[in-house]
């Protein structure tokens, strides 16, 4: 059996891949393996911890830690991910869409439309798990329903599956942002599910960069997962009263999707207005 690359008494960093109800599921870069870190700690998959190791035991075949979190933090790469893909498919020309419906709300697709023609593209999606001799096959999906159902600790248990096999799922990241977000009923609650939904963003952006002009439209499905991601940060903001960053991301949805088939727009026009999250869904 491989070794761990550190010993009691020092001080590490470890990627977390699944968060429990009472340890932290998380990964040894250096030697590949998957340890158990107790006590539980507020960290969310994909996020580094730095751990200062007390006690280091074997059980079950498994590596089981005793340590104290120091510090957490988003550092992907540092964990140096393999860019997710962007596929070329064509361009799309704001000239070429139907503005006479928007009204007052069209003053937020300025950019959008004097940018002019910009080229599409589709994103990859890792689907860890899906059987590739059945195409109507989903993992994710599965482990929705089995949350739906009531069984929690299983539904985790599948997305830690997922993210073990490939952490750039980035649709599991953004349904478990969705689980905590519908399940919140605490500030600290709500802060979980950004960090998913952070996590999911960002791994996107290692694609696309920081000057990416281009355009990822909701109806090619791979888009999808980075745009529920962005959708769930700018709701959790917006629920937070964090305003101004929830506008960011609203508007960086509408310049990414001028569809717009998640709403965006009418969000901004609510913010614009001065309104809460909470008075317009019920908590």
């Amino acid at each position: 059996m491989s070794s761990l690359s550190f010993k009691e008494h020092s001080e590490i960093n470890l990627l977390v891949i699944a968060r429990h109800r009472t340890l932290l599921r998380c990964l040894d870069s250096k030697s590949s393996i998957i340890v158990n870190l107790r006590p539980v700690a507020d960290a969310v998959s994909g996020e580094t911890v730095k751990v200062y190791v007390q006690k280091i035991a074997m059980r079950l075949g498994e590596y089981n830690l005793r340590g104290h979190v120091t510090e957490k933090r988003l550092t992907l790469s540092k964990w140096k991910l393999q860019p997710l893909k962007l596929y070329p498919r064509g361009d799309w020309d704001p000239k070429d869409d139907d503005w006479s419906e928007m009204g007052p709300l069209l003053k937020y697709y300025r950019r959008v439309r004097a940018a002019g023609k910009r080229p599409v593209f589709e994103m990859e999606q890792v689907l860890p798990g899906q059987d590739p001799n059945d195409w109507d096959s989903d993992p994710i999906i599965d482990a929705s329903d089995c949350m739906a159902d009531g069984f929690a600790e299983q539904a985790l248990l599948m997305m830690e599956d997922i993210l073990t096999r490939d952490m750039r799922c980035i649709d599991a990241h953004a349904h478990l942002g969705n689980w905590l977000f519908n399940s919140a009923r605490s500030t600290r609650d709500l802060g979980l599910a950004l960090r998913h939904y952070q996590v999911g963003v960002d791994i996107g952006n290692l694609t696309l960069g920081k000057h990416f002009q281009g355009v990822l439209p909701w109806g090619l499905i791979d888009n999808r997962p980075y745009l529920r991601a962005l959708h769930g940060l700018g709701l959790c903001q917006w629920r937070l009263r964090w305003f101004e960053p929830a506008e960011k991301v609203f508007r960086q949805m509408l310049w990414l999707n001028p569809m717009d088939n998640q709403g965006a727009r009418f969000n901004l026009g609510d913010l614009k207005k001065g309104k809460t999250w909470s008075e317009n869904h019920s908590d």
